[in-house]
């Protein structure tokens, strides 16, 4: 892990959750919120739409409005 660290500047779980975070952003183009919560394993709505809006400074909800 600290190999990794310095050749990305992150840690491996920052990494995977950026990675998670993209990917959920991309499912969420096509799928309700909740499915794509539930296809993310989070263990609840409550905490994926925290880490999504922290991520994106704006819900996973308001993202899919600005989509339509």
């Amino acid at each position: 892990s600290k190999i990794f660290k310095q050749e990305f500047g992150i840690s491996i779980m920052s990494f995977y959750r950026e990675k998670r975070m993209e990917l959920a952003k991309q499912l969420i183009e096509h799928y309700s919120v909740s499915q794509v919560c539930e296809q993310m394993q989070f263990g609840s709505l409550c905490a994926f739409s925290r880490a999504f809006k922290q991520k994106y400074g704006i819900t996973p909800t308001e993202y899919q409005r600005k989509l339509d």
